[in-house]
C-alpha cells in the first residue's frame, strides 16, 4: 500500500507530496493544476541502494489525460548509490508517459470499469558511473473509484559494472 504525505523536504524542492511504498521506496512529487512532478526519492533495487535527486523533474502527467495521450520530458540530476558501493554522479535522461488503454480490471476483490492504463518508462544515464537506470511503471487508474492509481506494477532495472539488479512491486490500493 501507498502512504502520501504533504512533504516538506529541501532536499527535494519544491516538491510538496512525498509517497512511500513500503519502509525503502519514497518518492517526492509537485502537483498543479495542469501537470505532476516527479522530483526523485529513495530507492532500493535488489542489493542497489540509490537515492536520485532530479534537477529538471520528470512530467508524469500532463492533465487533462486521455487515452494516447503522451508526455514526453528531458530529465537531469544526481544519482548517489550507498550500495553495494558508495557512487555518485550526474545523470541525464527521458521520461514517456503514455496512456495506452481502456477497459475493465478484473482484480479477485472487485471488477473496475472505465479504467484507463498509464505507462511510465524512463531511462536514467549516468555515464560517469557507466550506470543506467531503466523504469517501467503501468499504473490503473479508476477515475470514478479514486485520483490515485488502483493498481500498479512497477519494474525497476539497474546496470552497472557490478551486473544489473531488478526489481518488480506490485501494489493494490484498498
Amino acid at each position: 500500500s501507498y502512504t502520501t504525505l504533504t512533504s516538506i523536504d529541501a532536499t527535494y524542492a519544491p516538491a510538496d507530496v512525498k509517497v512511500s511504498s513500503g519502509s525503502t521506496n519514497t518518492n517526492y512529487y509537485r502537483s498543479a493544476t495542469t501537470k505532476l512532478n516527479y522530483f526523485g526519492g529513495d530507492l532500493s533495487i535488489a542489493t542497489v541502494v540509490l537515492n536520485v535527486k532530479y534537477a529538471t523533474p520528470a512530467v508524469v502527467a500532463l492533465y487533462p489525460m486521455s487515452l494516447n495521450s503522451t508526455t514526453t520530458s528531458i530529465t537531469g540530476g544526481t544519482v548517489n548509490a550507498t550500495s553495494p558501493i558508495p557512487l555518485s554522479g550526474a545523470f541525464n535522461g527521458t521520461c514517456v508517459v503514455t496512456a495506452d488503454a481502456t477497459g475493465s480490471l478484473v482484480l479477485p476483490s472487485k471488477t473496475f470499469s472505465n479504467v484507463i492504463r498509464v505507462v511510465t518508462t524512463q531511462t536514467l544515464i549516468a555515464s560517469s558511473l557507466g550506470t543506467t537506470v531503466y523504469l517501467l511503471v503501468y499504473d490503473y487508474y479508476s477515475p470514478s473509484d479514486s485520483k490515485a492509481p488502483i493498481f500498479t506494477i512497477n519494474t525497476s532495472t539497474v546496470s552497472s559494472g557490478f551486473g544489473v539488479s531488478e526489481q518488480k512491486i506490485v501494489t493494490r490500493s484498498e
